[in-house]
């Protein structure tokens, strides 16, 4: 078996891993739903999420989508995780009602049942939402949610993930901006995983770039250039640059996104990295 829970100690080689049974996977994907093991594909692709939501998350939905459609899970637990796989694969290819109507799902038969070993990537979602929205008091109010489960179940890669978030709600000018994005990038830079390094890049970007700095584009250059690992974390990364500029868009009008958009783009072509253009 794959134990692509441990993605978080080494999410390259894990990554490739996958990928190159990927085949393989599918075929035993497609053995378990035509077996009527549905149980066994919600642990399949629970194991091999943090790869399917970066690389491939049409594989992931084909995979769990059915499964909750049609009901087909009786455990609460597995009930449970097949929605909020269902709502992190929706998310990240912009199915916003899908990854909010499970949301909505997961939260009551968490309420139902005490059984239910929540898990901290079921804010993934709504954090997503929260954060392109700039909606900072929801962003703040998730991350922190996030980041006490992540903490209390030993998550790194989750609790990383919601201080990143968090980081899309400081203010450009508030004081503790620099320490706070020095302490992510150290954390970053440590633990050796491209993932963790683009999560911190890119959510960067918002206060960064925010009203008052729509110029500060040296300073996203010079923080991508400082560690260019973050080009490894995966296809699904391939939209940092673009993540970059669309938050620098928000609340603007035409004209300025059009300019933030075009600085984008040369911020991508003096980098040399593909730009998907997602907004």
């Amino acid at each position: 078996a794959v134990e692509a829970r441990r993605f978080d100690e080494d999410n390259v080689a894990m990554s490739r891993r996958v990928e190159a049974e990927l085949d393989n996977l599918r075929a035993v994907a497609e053995w378990l739903a035509e077996s009527g093991r549905f149980e066994d594909l919600v642990v399949l692709t629970r194991d091999l999420w943090q790869f399917l939501t970066q690389e491939t998350p049409a594989v992931g939905r084909a995979w769990i989508d059915p499964i909750v459609d049609d009901d087909e899970v009786d455990d609460p637990q597995l009930r449970y995780d097949a929605r909020w796989l269902s709502g992190a694969f929706a998310i990240v290819v912009g199915d916003v009602e899908r990854a909010l109507a499970m949301v909505g799902e997961f939260r009551a038969l968490t309420d139902e049942s005490d059984a239910i070993v929540p898990s901290p990537w079921e804010f993934h979602p709504e954090l997503l939402v929260a954060s392109h929205l700039l909606d900072r008091a929801e962003l703040r109010r998730l991350s922190a949610a996030m980041a006490e489960l992540a903490e209390r179940q030993g998550d790194r890669t989750a609790l990383h993930f919601a201080q990143c978030e968090a980081l899309i709600a400081m203010e450009g000018d508030a004081p503790d901006l620099e320490a706070e994005l020095a302490r992510l990038l150290g954390v970053a830079k440590a633990s050796d995983n491209p993932y963790y390094l683009a999560a911190t890049v890119s959510c960067a970007a918002a206060p960064l770039l925010g009203p008052n700095n729509l110029d500060n584009w040296d300073r996203m250059l010079a923080l991508l250039e400082s560690d260019r690992r973050w080009e490894g974390a995966g296809r699904f990364y391939d939209v940092v640059l673009a993540n970059i500029h669309a938050r620098a868009m928000l609340s603007r009008g035409a004209v300025e996104a059009a300019r933030v958009a075009l600085a984008g783009v040369r911020l991508g072509d003096q980098l040399g990295t593909e730009v998907m253009l997602i907004w």
